[in-house]
């Protein structure tokens, strides 16, 4: 579990831990100058990433479930931390949040996709 987690918040490879998974660590840097490219395969351990084609529509639920985890949470601190009551401003507030998030729902997305088909080796 512990490799997983590294993988996931590192950019790494599921499979050593030490090859990175995008071509750039940065999700808004990725995702907006480079077209969030993913390597073809791990440099040290050479795992294919996309284990099939079409692999990563899968993703899309990840990337779901984490923009509704975003999307709560936001609520939550406008809510009670800063005490908004406006409905509008609320749906505002988060959907501004998750029009700012979407680069990293996708770098989590699919690197968590990932890992549940791979495991990991030394």
């Amino acid at each position: 579990m512990k490799n997983k987690i590294i993988s996931i918040l590192f950019n790494k490879c599921p499979r050593c831990n030490k090859g990175d998974f995008f071509c750039k660590s940065n999700p808004y840097k990725n995702f907006l100058f480079y077209g969030a490219r993913i390597n073809k395969s791990c440099s040290f351990c050479k795992q294919e990433y996309e284990l099939e084609p079409g692999f990563f529509w899968g993703s899309m639920y990840v990337n779901y479930a984490l923009s509704v985890f975003f999307g709560i949470l936001t609520f939550l601190i406008s809510y009670f931390v800063f005490s908004i009551k406006s409905v509008l401003s609320i749906i505002f507030i988060i959907s501004f949040n998750l029009l700012i998030l979407i680069p990293v729902s996708y770098y989590l997305g699919r690197l968590i996709w990932i890992n549940f088909f791979i495991k990991f080796k030394k």
